[in-house]
């Protein structure tokens, strides 16, 4: 069996056991974060001898070290599949609960489909996109039925990725469960897949969703990571004013045309991080005003902590999007190279579930080949989310 733990390339290397025991050993150190990296290790390698050594870890307090033991232990002892999945699951954190459901439909399809029906009615936000993400997986006409059903949730990213994954299945685009459920009605019971072959249908645009430099915004649960470091008070591109006064306006704009209801934060960072409010407000005329308010209060100090900035999103598991707008590349704090902060965004994410998307604000001094460098840094965080990334 052949499976990829999320956030590690799969490996079918062979270890000798004196390579192996430091891992092993690991798993017993009395820091979390060394058991972590051991069992993920052992899950990217899955060696038969580690399964008896990763199932006591199931137990773990993190969530993490239980996932990823799971996964290592999945791996290695696959024809204990279902007594393995049986005892990970139901997880008591949500988190460990979407990660371990996300690995069924590779590593246990006959179970997914009813695993992942059932993971709708989760109270918890994150089970619920991931079984969206493994229903359109599935590709079946019970789990096109189910995710018709999912266009109605009550948090937009999960109603939006699923008519997103079925307009990608099916060639049709609508907006709102009513709609989706009236053709489901109407044509479910003759309904074919599309060729493969076949060119996709593209979505129309649609005027439901705020924009922050050309990025839709797909959630009602978002926050905002501006980038305050000192080089943002040099020249715009557009030669109007500085770089934080063209960020300024573009995100006024934004929150003006965000949907009702929609929650938001505006965090700032440079080499630290400083929130507008502790938890994210609802979108109203007073909130605006503050946001951009605090925004400008804001020093124009220092160099960029972009791990620091992410990880303060990270410990608020009620926001699911970011916009990180950045002018740099990470340069403080405790991860200062970006493979870094991709690697360490790729092991938190199976149980976070955050998209992050990036933009880049260029400076007219730079050379070309900086210019893209910076770039380059910024794309692979946005890539390691699946999200999407601009430059202005």
């Amino acid at each position: 069996m052949r499976w990829c733990v999320p956030g590690v390339a799969t490996s079918s290397a062979r270890m000798g056991k004196s390579r192996l025991e430091p891992l092993i050993q690991g798993l017993g150190d009395s820091s979390t974060e060394v058991k972590l990296s051991a069992a993920r290790a052992l899950a990217r390698i899955h060696p038969k001898s580690a399964g008896n050594r990763l199932s006591p870890l199931k137990s773990h307090a993190d969530p993490a070290v239980r996932v990823y033991a799971t996964f290592g232990w999945v791996l290695s002892d696959p024809k204990n599949l279902g007594k393995i999945l049986t005892a990970a699951a139901p997880d008591r954190d949500a988190g460990a609960r979407a990660a371990i459901l996300g690995i069924l439909p590779e590593v246990a399809p006959d179970e997914a489909f009813a695993k992942s029906k059932a993971a709708i009615a989760d109270a918890d936000w994150r089970v619920r996109l991931q079984a969206a993400e493994n229903l359109a997986k599935i590709k079946t006409k019970d789990s096109i039925g189910a995710l018709v059903a999912l266009t109605g949730d009550g948090r937009r990213i999960i109603a939006k990725t699923a008519e997103r994954e079925l307009g990608a299945l099916t060639g049709e685009h609508f907006s709102g469960k009513r709609a989706w459920q009236m053709w489901w009605d109407a044509k479910g019971d003759t309904f074919e897949f599309k060729d493969p072959a076949s060119k996709p249908a593209s979505a129309p645009a649609s005027g439901e969703t705020g924009v922050f430099f050309g990025l839709p915004i797909d959630s009602d649960h978002v926050v905002f990571l501006i980038d305050r470091g000192a080089s943002m008070a040099n020249k715009a591109p557009s030669g109007k004013g500085t770089k934080m006064d063209e960020v300024l306006e573009e995100l006024g704009r934004t929150l003006q045309s965000l949907p009702s209801g929609t929650r938001f934060n505006v965090l700032s960072y440079a080499n630290n991080v400083s929130a507008w409010e502790k938890k994210s407000k609802e979108t109203n005329e007073k909130a605006i005003a503050s946001a951009i308010g605090y925004l400008k209060s804001q020093p124009l100090l220092g160099s960029k902590d972009i791990w620091g900035a992410l990880q303060a999103v990270i410990a608020d598991p009620d926001i699911d999007t970011v916009y990180l707008m950045s002018d740099g590349e990470p340069e403080d704090g405790l991860y200062v190279h970006y493979n870094r902060v991709v690697d360490h965004i790729r092991r938190i994410n199976p149980l976070r579930k955050l998209v992050i998307h990036t933009v880049h604000v260029s400076d007219p001094a730079w050379s070309a080949a900086t210019a893209e460098w910076y770039r380059s840094q910024l794309r692979e965080i946005a890539k390691a989310t699946g999200g999407k990334y601009v430059e202005k």
